[in-house]
């Protein structure tokens, strides 16, 4: 414990010591790198707002933080401090506002484009619904077939109300009579996307009686 004091004490006084040794001209380096670094960095995210004065009196701070470092002037950089804090403070409360006005514009005009979208596909979904009820009626109970969204999908549901047996055997001719298809549900997709949605797809599904899917496929 002893020894451990007297490490302790010996630091103390080996720091003590540095520091009493620090030169006039350490000490004031050190004073003017920290003042300078207080000033931060003279720069706006957006400097496109700004205009031609209020970027020459930038460019201005700039030159004078730099050559009052270069000087190791202590009341030049605190100065240019001063006028930094002065200078920035209304153009960066201008920037803010400037900022969240394009987000709202850009909130608002992804809102409108969602808005139309949404009733872009609605209306493919009403055409394509009266296709499905002449479908299930055509299946004499075989299977059910509905039509719905998801996202900026339409979705093609056919659920078999019969046993099915062997899934597996059943996939591969679905894949088949779903390729043959492929011309009409791309149709489908290229109408969703000159009617302006983004990212649609048609979405074909195939399950068996208890929910299970036996195959699908998405059309982009």
């Amino acid at each position: 414990m002893k020894r451990i004091i007297s490490l302790l004490l010996l630091a103390c006084i080996a720091l003590s010591v540095l520091a009493g040794c620090e030169s006039p001209e350490q000490k004031l380096e050190r004073e003017v790198e920290s003042v300078y670094f207080g000033v931060g960095p003279i720069s706006f995210s957006d400097e496109s707002v700004l205009t031609p004065d209020e970027l020459g009196a930038l460019k201005e701070l700039k030159d004078l933080k730099e050559k009052a470092y270069r000087d190791k002037d202590i009341p030049a950089l605190q100065k240019v401090k001063s006028d930094w804090d002065a200078f920035r403070a209304p153009i960066q409360t201008r920037i803010s506002e400037i900022e969240a006005e394009a987000r709202r514009i850009a909130e608002e005009a992804a809102q409108k484009a969602e808005e139309e979208a949404q009733v872009a596909i609605q209306k493919a979904l009403e055409d394509a619904k009266s296709i499905a009820d002449t479908l299930t009626a055509f299946s004499f109970g075989t299977f059910t077939l509905s039509i719905s969204s998801r996202n900026h999908s339409i979705v093609y549901s056919y659920k078999y109300n019969i046993d099915v047996g062997n899934a597996d055997m059943l996939k591969s001719s679905l894949e088949t009579s779903t390729n043959l298809l492929a011309s009409t549900f791309q149709l489908s997709v290229n109408a969703l996307k000159d009617a302006g949605v983004s990212s649609p797809s048609v979405i074909v599904e195939y399950k068996d009686s208890n929910g299970n899917t036996i195959y699908s496929k998405e059309f982009k």
